[in-house]
C-alpha cells in the first residue's frame, strides 16, 4: 500500500505528457483535447497503485424519442481506497447507428474521465483553450517563450514586447 501523503504529492505535480493527448473535432470548429480511456487507468495503477482503486457503475439509463433510444447515461462511482476518497460522476453518450452496447461502454468512460478529474487526473484537458495552446507548445516555442521570460527578468526588453512576441495578432506588431 502506498503512502497517503505521497499519492496526494504525486496527484498534485502529474503533468499530462503530450504523446497521451489526441484531439477530435467539437462544436463550432473547436478541437477538443481528450486522453483514451485506458490512460487514465494507466494513470489511476501508476499514482494510486495497481488494486487501489476500484470503479463501479450503475445501471445506465436512455433517452428517448418517438420510442428510439437516442443517448445514455451512466452514473460511475471510484473509489480509491488508500486516500479514502469516493468520487461520483455521471457520463453521457449520444447512441448512433442502433449501437447501445458501444454507447454504454464510452458512456462508463466518460463517467471515469469526470470521477478522475477531480483527483488531477486529466484535469488539465478541461481547463481553457488557451492554455491548452500554451501547454501544447512546440519544443522551440517553449525555448523562445523561456527566452523572453528570462529577457523580462533580467531587464533586456519589457512586458509589452514580449506580448507582441507571444500574441502579434492582439498586439501592435511584431518584434
Amino acid at each position: 500500500m502506498t503512502n497517503k501523503v505521497s499519492i496526494e504529492k504525486k496527484l498534485e505535480k502529474l503533468e499530462l505528457k503530450k504523446s497521451w493527448i489526441k484531439e477530435r473535432p467539437g462544436p463550432n470548429g473547436m478541437k477538443l483535447s481528450y486522453m483514451d480511456g485506458a490512460r487514465y487507468i494507466t494513470l489511476l495503477n501508476e499514482v494510486v497503485g495497481f488494486g487501489e482503486w476500484d470503479w463501479t457503475v450503475g445501471e445506465p439509463q436512455f433517452t428517448t424519442v418517438e420510442g428510439k433510444i437516442k443517448s445514455v447515461y451512466i452514473k460511475g462511482t471510484l473509489h480509491v481506497q488508500n486516500l479514502g476518497v469516493t468520487r461520483e460522476a455521471w457520463g453521457t453518450h449520444d447512441i448512433k447507428k442502433d449501437d447501445i452496447a458501444n454507447g454504454i461502454k464510452s458512456a462508463e468512460t466518460d463517467a471515469l474521465k469526470r470521477a478522475c478529474k477531480s483527483l488531477n487526473i486529466g484535469l488539465q484537458l478541461y481547463s481553457n483553450p488557451e492554455a491548452r495552446k500554451a501547454e501544447k507548445r512546440s519544443d522551440l516555442e517553449e525555448k523562445i517563450f523561456n527566452r523572453l521570460k528570462e529577457g523580462i527578468k533580467n531587464h533586456e526588453f519589457s512586458k509589452a514586447d514580449m506580448a507582441k512576441v507571444i500574441n502579434p495578432v492582439t498586439s501592435e506588431g511584431v518584434l
